[in-house]
């Protein structure tokens, strides 16, 4: 703080000649008057030296003049062909939308044995089960209908049945070689309560 330069630390001061807070203060502690270290641009006769000549006020719209011509409309809009755009045009230095969602950071977890690092089709236990089993799946033919003749109780054709829609499991002979014993007793049972 200055007060013979008028100059202050925080520049309001030499920017609006008027002083600051901080001048404020220090004046009325050294001396009472305050006028001294105001401006001469903020006294009255500057004032009446600004607005000595007489200025012509500038009228405003409501006195323009209106013209006889109609008013101008926007112009109508036109489809185009195609379907329409819904994305902004995105500038040449900015990268495109991305299609695909990260997987960076996301845990995979096993549905069938709870793990961490794998899914359910790359599951170690999924893969075991199916080779104890043979790896391949019984199919399961519809039952023959009892009016039809006799026929062989492992036979390999489906047959529909007029009656029911229950389907029998029968083997081929590379399945009687593979198959589990419980799955070759089931389908004789079943073979033998549709003979009867």
């Amino acid at each position: 703080m200055d007060l013979q330069e008028r100059i202050c630390s925080c520049r309001y001061w030499q920017l609006s000649r008027l002083p600051c807070c901080h001048a404020i203060s220090s004046i009325y502690f050294k001396t009472g008057s305050l006028e001294n270290f105001i401006a001469d641009c903020y006294s009255v006769d500057s004032f009446k030296l600004t607005y000595n000549y007489c200025l012509e006020p500038v009228e405003g719209q409501d006195s323009w003049p209106t013209s006889d011509r109609p008013k101008l409309k926007a112009p109508g809009y036109i489809k185009m062909p195609g379907r329409p755009k819904i994305e902004r045009r995105r500038e040449p230095h900015e990268q495109p939308k991305a299609k695909k969602m990260s997987r960076v950071g996301t845990v995979i977890r096993c549905q069938k044995c709870k793990g961490v690092g794998h899914n359910r089709s790359s599951c170690k236990k999924r893969s075991a089960t199916a080779t104890a089993s043979g790896g391949q799946s019984t199919t399961v033919p519809l039952a023959p209908a009892p009016s039809a003749p006799p026929t062989l109780p492992l036979s390999s054709t489906n047959q529909s049945t007029n009656n029911s829609k229950r389907k029998v499991p029968s083997q081929t002979a590379s399945q009687k070689s593979v198959g589990t014993p419980i799955v070759t007793k089931k389908v004789n049972s079943l073979s033998q309560t549709l003979q009867h």
